[in-house]
């Protein structure tokens, strides 16, 4: 008769298991009994957990990369501790972000004739500018592309502080073609050829204008509606002008 003691002995691989794994044994055990291939399947998703995190984190190393390595956001030369001392919250790689965006706006209000896209973006003046060559565009039944439009790069190239304004010149980098179609999709100026040109934007900022409402109101509207990714912060668009190469669709052109 076998000895009772020796036949409740659990195996060796379980009975070497420490107390607090033996738990975790008993209910793969009965896991893979319920549903076969349980321990290889739980593996397989471990091991896809793993090359997930691993992905992630070499992810948020290039990003930290690039980060480090993006180019400085003042062109050489430029001080800005006047700007900083009028605005002490003045972040130079936010305010590009801003005027990127604003770029990005006025150039898609101009390629779709949708006004409301610059309403918060161009000084009153420049505003005005903008909406007689939109009328101009659909009066001749013309649209204004630039297809490909890439922001290359984007420094500050000027800053100034007067009273309550603060006003910065940045220097877009850009690249696209540039060519007017009609309404049949006929090129009637410029063409498809991808060129590349400079243009600098100054922006204006009152500080002791509240931004907060305009802020608050565009960021909850869709890009697709004109809204805005960021808050502005009060900074508008005063001047465009083109350096370099000339506008082959009109030289006098927004």
């Amino acid at each position: 008769m076998a000895d009772k003691s020796d036949a409740e002995v659990p195996p060796a691989d379980f009975r070497d298991l420490r107390p607090d794994t033996r738990a975790e044994h008993a209910a793969v055990t009965a896991l893979n009994d319920l549903i076969p291939g349980y321990d290889e399947k739980m593996a397989g998703i471990l091991d896809d957990m793993d090359r997930e995190a691993a992905a992630d984190k070499a992810m948020l190393e290039g990003e930290e990369q690039l980060m480090a390595n993006r180019a400085a956001p003042e062109a050489a030369g430029v001080d800005m501790s006047a700007i900083r001392a009028a605005d002490p919250t003045f972040d130079d790689q936010a305010f590009l972000t801003i005027a990127r965006e604003s770029y990005q706006r006025v150039r898609e209000a101009r390629s779709r004739d949708k006004l409301q896209f610059t309403d918060a973006e161009l000084s009153p003046q420049l505003l005005n500018e903008f909406k007689d060559v939109v009328a101009g565009d659909v009066e001749s039944h013309r649209h204004h592309l630039l297809p490909g439009l890439e922001i290359t790069s984007a420094a500050i190239e000027a800053a100034t502080v007067a009273a309550t304004k603060i006003t910065i010149v940045v220097r877009f980098h850009l690249e696209a073609a540039e060519v007017e179609v009609d309404e049949s999709a006929t090129v009637v100026a410029g063409d498809y050829t991808q060129r590349q040109w400079d243009e600098n934007w100054t922006f204006e900022r009152d500080t002791s204008v509240d931004a907060a409402p305009v802020d608050t109101a565009l960021t909850f509207v869709p890009i697709e509606a004109g809204g805005w990714l960021v808050a502005h912060r009060g900074w508008m668009v005063t001047a465009v002008d083109r350096v370099g190469v000339a506008d082959p669709l009109d030289p006098n052109d927004l």
